[in-house]
This record gives C-alpha cells, structure tokens and sequence, in this order.
C-alpha cells in the first residue's frame, strides 16, 4: 500500500481482502514511499520480480514482519495499534539499466486504528522488535567509555519479558532483559581473559543495551505516543479488572507509564585469542 492511502484510513480495503477467498493471510504486508505500484515496477538482479525480493528482506527480519493476518490482530488488539514495515525504491546504477533496482526495507510505518500516523527509522525498529521479541539473532557493536576502538558480539541472543504493575494511580512497567553473545572482534586495547577486563566489557555491553531500549520508548512513548509495544496486552492479561476501567483511557495513559529496566547482560566466549590482533602483547591491557 502506498503511504498516502495508508494515512487515509485502510479499514474498507483491508476489510474486503480479509473476507475474500482467494487472498492469502499470511502474505506480507508493505508500506511504499510514492504509489505502491512504482515498487512493482522494478526488476532486481537477482528474484524475478521484486515482490519476491521484499520476501525475502522479510524473511530475513530485515525489518518487522507482518503478515495480512497479524495486521488485523493488532488492529483489534487493546492497544488498536500496529507496525508495517516501510520501503522506497534504492536509486538505479548508473551502470544498470532503467528500473533495474530493488525496493528495501528502511523503516516502519506506525498506525493508529485504521490510519497511518508515523514512522520510525531503523535503529528504532531494531528495539521495537527487541521488545516484542522478534529478533532470534544479530551483532552488537559497542564502544567503551574509556577506551578507543569498539567490540563487536556474535550471535546475540536477546529475550525480553513485560511486568506490569499498579502503584497507587502509577501504571509501571519493568522489561525483564535477557541478553547473551560471544565476542567476534576487538578493537580495543583490553584482554577480555583477564577477569577485570572481562568485567568492564560486560558493563559497557549492559549500558549499550540499555542506551538502545531507552532510545526506542523515549521515541514510541514520548514522541509517537501509541503503544506498538505490547503495554497494553501486558495489563489487560494481568489486570483484567483495572484494565476494564482504563481501557478506554488508554490513549492518555500509554505516555504516562513509567518504564523500568532489569538488563542481565552477559558475555559468553571472549573469543580465540587473548589480545587485540595486529596489536604487540605488551600494548595489550591487562
């Protein structure tokens, strides 16, 4: 769908291709920059067609991935809010020919009801999908504070869990964060074998984990102020009778949640070898 429709309010058309029989609920669901039909008209180098190219971005989890079906999950949902995944045609090669190109995933579309209302870049994304759970595995870059150089973790493992509470009139919520990965580069003069090391890499991978997730509710909670989080779920299984009351608040009460953060993030391997490679052992910090 293009983005203007998609602010216009989708609710007859997705209506019509829910109901009928030949539409595929578990087809993938885009939001385009321009008409929808210009991202069809292109012909990547590798697939066919370039629906099969955004598949494939999809099945990657590129970016998030929603299908017609969870679409309409998230429109009835007790948020009514929910994410498509934005694309835009990559500029052609001047040595390709016209359309020769792909459209890619650069973002996601934000709706509110039926009706586009937002988008978030990329780097948001990547912590909504953290807290719904949808990433299995990626690399993590991260600098030190006191150190030059960054250290790259692979594969990274990340699980978060959503605890609502009550106090008094405060609608709290703590995200339970559980991450693990192995390192695969260091750039620094540290030697992550040395059990002190060790511990200052651990704090630096906490503190970046934490930088990302506050990045991403400062952005969903303050700027955006519509729950594509899961808050709202969260309460309702928890608090059925409270949530009854509220429910209907929700809207003005999503930004007023205060969000807590218990992160237990470790690293399991430091890697092969003890020191920074290219790098003399006597340079290396202990």
């Amino acid at each position: 769908m293009s983005e203007a429709f998609a602010k216009s309010g989708i609710q007859e058309q997705f209506d019509f291709l829910l109901r009928h029989p030949q539409t595929r609920e578990r087809a993938f669901m885009f939001v385009s920059k321009g008409e929808a039909s210009e991202s069809l008209k292109v012909f990547p180098l590798i697939e066919r067609y370039s629906a099969e190219a955004l598949r494939e971005f999809a099945k990657r989890h590129v970016g998030i991935q929603v299908t017609m079906e969870q679409l309409s999950m998230m429109l009835i949902g007790d948020s009514q809010a929910a994410v498509v995944p934005l694309i835009k045609i990559l500029p052609t090669d001047k040595t390709l020919k016209a359309n020769q190109t792909i459209p890619y995933i650069f973002g996601t579309a934000v709706f509110k009801k039926d009706k586009m209302v937002a988008e978030i870049p990329g780097k948001v994304t990547r912590g909504v999908m953290w807290m719904r759970n949808e990433i299995r595995e990626y690399t993590s870059t991260f600098k030190l504070t006191n150190e030059k150089g960054t250290v790259s973790l692979n594969p990274v493992k990340a699980s978060v869990k959503l605890i609502p509470s009550i106090e008094g009139d405060q609608w709290k919520m703590t995200l339970k964060v559980k991450t693990e990965g192995s390192i695969v580069q260091n750039g620094t003069m540290l030697n992550p074998m040395k059990p002190e090391a060790f511990k200052i890499l651990e704090k630096a991978f906490t503190n970046d984990v934490k930088k990302r997730l506050q990045l991403t509710i400062n952005v969903v909670q303050k700027e955006v102020k519509v729950d594509i989080l899961g808050f709202a779920t969260a309460f309702h299984r928890k608090y059925p009778g409270k949530w009854e009351e509220k429910k209907d608040q929700w809207v003005e009460m999503f930004p007023k949640v205060e969000v807590r953060m218990d992160i237990d993030a470790q690293i399991l391997r430091p890697g092969l070898t003890n020191a920074t490679g290219g790098v003399p052992e006597e340079e290396v910090k202990k």
